[in-house]
């Protein structure tokens, strides 16, 4: 455009100033055109100057990305409406991503903080044929190992477990972790304070010492340099502290820092039944350093041929053949460890992609909204934009500013969305009781700084595009109709905000009748009004006689408490996470005829069934005949008396557990049986199980656990119970927990799924309420004029709200339409990754995507009805008058 030209266009714009009833809107254009090209006067010598200095032109965009963000914020700040829905609508997307993905990371991808992770292996073991694998070995086969391995620069052993604190009275659980002594120096780990314990430390008959961690000593000792050298009571054993490990360090278990770290020789200290030199006890897992010159590929032939000869050296000879043949057979794998081991990266690892997937549809629909938002905002600028167009600026500067102005937004919802990531960090962990540390690294950073320029970029683009489209004619009429092609977009975008509402729908309906039908699902046993009391030896383990007569005394105790109905005592709690499995054979003339390969047993005491409500359906409970002396009794469950038994008559028979020289305890006869009861987790069904009587088991476990059944408030039986136990037994120590909570720690996968998804679904499905009524209103707005000639000759109200309705019922059904067909062509494909997270229905279950279409239907017809009713009353004469 020339100098001429240009100034005719001003003086145009001038002449609709002074006549046009848009004298103010026109006149900030002009302004904002003034910030865009400069003042008309000095357009040449701009021109001009531009083209002398073309090596600056990575200066000049900086200049111009600064003058579009001034402009961008300026537009912004005056429709603050608009932005404020559209922050709100980023910040809940973009803040859900970036929590979502800090735990992700955190427990999924981030690498241990210790020098070259990438150079640490773990040995596991795979039996023949099977898929899973396993990180425990006993500590003769540790020993054996590391003194026969050559494929590691140094390598570990380790265990997890808790040390009490309190020397009797409820317990104060330290977590704690048992390693070999290369443990800090494998892994590069420089003490804080004092010194960390080495291979001198872990001999046989070691001194107590251990190192604690710098929360463990800020906690406890305030930081203060005199708790080194101090001593530690742990599990009611002193220990000497001699130094404190980095803050940055928790661990090898991703999700469970330590508190306390000791040599592993030190286990037959604490230990009320040492594992040190039990061939058979699976408690330690083996991490190293590679050599550098040793690849995956020749680790794996080394531990090939290695592991066979671990196994047959440090296997007892009194094994059976069959049982040594089967553990000689099991494979030795090294696998990679920067990440380290984590129990709960198994238990929530499914869980957390599946939710960073839903929290990335959601961040689909913020984007639609937000395009939705920006494309009515552009409609209402054809005047500023048409002008600029006519006073030169070219499309694609135009399309910059207006990216800028999305990216502005998207960049401030990133913002507010760090905030409400940090709050729903916390919020999930305390969930969880998850232990990690989330401070944002780079990965965090740059993923949250990746979702705010692309959520601008992608949500601006379409606005941009069609807000460019207009001819110079529009530059002043703001009523001029645009062309058809873009009255599709808006709606589009609508409808895919419903198709995408559809499928969190439907995902939140699946995850929240999984958790309510594991809820529901029948246990064989009931929970409610059930405290448990976890009882625990004292500090030096007393013989079994002496055990066994203060676990009787402490049921007495329990039992006289005011307010105690029934009560009992077991090995195992349904649920808790123990397990005590075996062969199982039925024992005829001396003969074993049919069995059980598998069979999980538990150790109780009379009353046991009747305190936890599992019906007896034949023979007799346990009583004081079945004492030590009397013939070994048992009772089975239906599913084992099945197994053994399918035609009935198992009352009477003997079984024995285990085989050959691997048998363990005496012959059982059978005197009842008793319905199934869930034995380890609520998804798996009632396994074969035995039961035998506390007086006559012959193994009398350190552990043990009573069921309290009654009806008082949980706080005041726990007062009861404590001061039971102070008065009584002040040197025992116990836990308290009820059986509802204890089921309830179960349930946390699905209790995070259901919780998330289910705001996610509900904060779709405001966003997509959102978005249809804004497109609603705009459209209601647009269509203005023919609706008050409609009404002038003659329409009824109705009939326009009919007709309002009518397109937000099409728009209904193009979004569910598309909806109902993706979750119709992925239901194979969902059904393989979700599947082991449903319980009781399908990934394509019927009634749940029937209720998500309807929860959709009625949130999008009252998010249409609004507008459509104010169209429908309006003023005839009114709508006419407008231009």
């Amino acid at each position: 455009m020339s100098r001429l030209e240009l100034g005719s266009e001003w003086r145009r714009l001038g002449r609709l100033i002074r006549r046009g009833r848009y004298r103010r809107e026109l006149r900030e254009e002009m302004e904002l055109h003034r910030d865009l090209l400069g003042d008309p006067r000095r357009f040449g010598n701009d021109l001009r100057l531009r083209e002398r200095s073309q090596e600056a032109w990575g200066w000049r965009w900086l200049e111009e990305l600064g003058q579009d963000c001034r402009l961008g914020l300026r537009l912004l700040r005056r429709t603050p409406g608009l932005t404020a829905v559209a922050l709100l609508s980023l910040a809940l997307g973009i803040g859900a991503n970036t929590a979502l993905f800090s735990l992700t990371d955190a427990m999924l991808l981030r690498p241990l903080p210790v020098q070259h992770p990438e150079q640490l292996a773990q040995i596991y073991l795979r039996a023949p044929n099977s898929p899973r694998t396993s990180p425990t070995f006993s500590n003769p086969l540790w020993e054996q190992f590391r003194g026969r391995q050559d494929i590691f620069q140094s390598a570990f052993a380790w265990s997890s477990t808790q040390f009490n604190l309190q020397q009797g009275g409820e317990e104060n659980l330290a977590q704690a972790v048992q390693a070999s002594g290369n443990y800090f120096s494998t892994l590069g780990i420089a003490p804080v304070a004092g010194r960390l314990f080495g291979p001198g430390d872990d001999t046989p008959g070691c001194a107590a010492v251990a190192d604690i961690s710098e929360s463990f000593w800020q906690s406890r000792f305030g930081g203060a340099s005199s708790a080194i050298g101090s001593t530690l009571t742990l599990s009611g054993h002193p220990f000497q502290i001699i130094g404190v490990t980095p803050a940055s360090f928790f661990g090898v278990e991703v999700g469970q820092r330590f508190d306390v770290a000791v040599p592993l020789c030190t286990e037959a200290i604490t230990a009320a039944r040492s594992l040190l030199h039990e061939p058979q006890g699976w408690w330690l897992s083996i991490m190293g350093r590679l050599r550098q010159e040793v690849t995956p590929q020749a680790a794996a032939v080394r531990l090939a041929v290695l592991g066979p000869r671990v196994m047959a050296v440090a296997m007892p000879a009194t094994m059976a053949p069959a049982t040594r043949a089967r553990y000689q057979s099991e494979r030795w794998e090294a696998q990679p460890a920067a990440l380290g081991m984590s129990r709960q990266r198994r238990q929530y690892g499914r869980a957390l992609w599946v939710l960073l997937a839903i929290a990335g549809v959601v961040l689909l629909v913020a984007c639609a909204n937000l395009a939705g938002l920006l494309l009515a905002r552009a409609n209402a600028r054809r005047a500023e934009i048409g002008v600029r167009l006519s006073l030169g600026a070219s499309r694609g500067r135009l399309i910059r500013q207006l990216l800028t102005e999305s990216v502005i937004l998207s960049v401030g919802g990133a913002a507010l969305g760090v905030g409400l990531a940090a709050w729903a960090c916390a919020a999930v962990q305390r969930l969880l009781h998850l232990d990690l540390r989330l401070t944002p690294d780079a990965r965090v950073l740059a993923y949250t700084a990746a979702l705010a320029i692309g959520t601008g970029l992608l949500a601006g683009i379409l606005p941009a595009l069609r807000a460019t489209d207009v001819g110079l004619a529009g530059a002043a009429r703001t009523g001029a109709p645009r062309p058809r092609r873009h009255a599709g977009g808006s709606r589009g975008i609508v409808a895919a905000q419903i198709a995408l509402s559809l499928w969190l729908l439907a995902g939140a309906g699946l995850f929240l009748r999984t958790f309510s039908n594991l809820m529901a699902v029948n246990t064989g046993f009931d929970p409610n009004r059930v405290l448990l009391v976890k009882m625990m030896p004292d500090a030096a383990r007393p013989p079994d006689e002496v055990l066994r007569r203060e676990q009787t005394a402490g049921l007495d105790l329990v039992r006289r408490l005011p307010g105690v109905e029934l009560a009992a005592q077991s090995f195992i709690v349904p649920t808790s996470g123990l397990q005590w499995d075996n062969s199982l054979a039925v024992v005829r003339g001396g003969a074993n005829s049919a069995s059980v390969p598998d069979a999980y047993f538990n150790v109780i005491s009379p009353g046991y069934f009747a305190t936890l409500r599992t019906p007896l359906l034949a023979g007799r409970d346990f009583s004081a005949a079945d004492r030590p002396g009397a013939p070994v009794t048992v009772i089975v469950n239906q599913t084992l008396a099945r197994a053994l038994f399918p035609h009935g008559g198992a009352l009477g028979q003997w079984l024995q557990q285990g085989s050959g020289p691997d048998q363990d305890g005496p012959p059982t006869q059978i005197i009842g049986v008793v319905a199934d009861a869930k034995y380890d987790s609520l998804r798996e069904a009632a396994p074969p199980t035995a039961y035998y009587a506390a007086a006559q088991s012959w193994h009398v476990f350190a552990t043990t656990s009573y069921e309290l059944r009654s009806p008082l408030p949980e706080p005041e039986l726990e007062r009861e119970v404590r001061a039971a136990f102070a008065a009584s037994a002040p040197r025992a120590s116990f836990q308290l927990q009820t059986m509802d909570a204890q089921i309830a720690g179960t349930l946390r996968p699905e209790r995070l799924l259901a919780w998330i998804s289910g705001l996610f679904g509900g904060l779709a499905l405001l966003l997509t309420a959102i978005g249809l009524y804004g497109i609603s209103s705009y459209r209601a707005e647009r269509r203005r004029q023919e609706f008050g000639v409609r009404l002038a000759l003659g329409a009824t109200s109705g009939s326009i709200l009919q007709l309002m309705l009518r397109e937000a019922g099409w728009l209904l059904a193009w979004g569910a339409g598309a909806g109902l067909l993706g979750i119709w062509l992925g239901t194979h494909w969902l059904q393989s990754q979700i599947g082991t997270l449903l319980f009781g229905l399908s990934a394509g279950d019927t009634v749940t995507i029937v209720a998500a279409v309807a929860a959709l239907a009625a949130v999008t017809l009252l998010a249409a009805a609004r507008p459509a009713g104010r169209a429908a009353h309006a003023n005839p004469m009114d709508s006419l008058r407008q231009e």
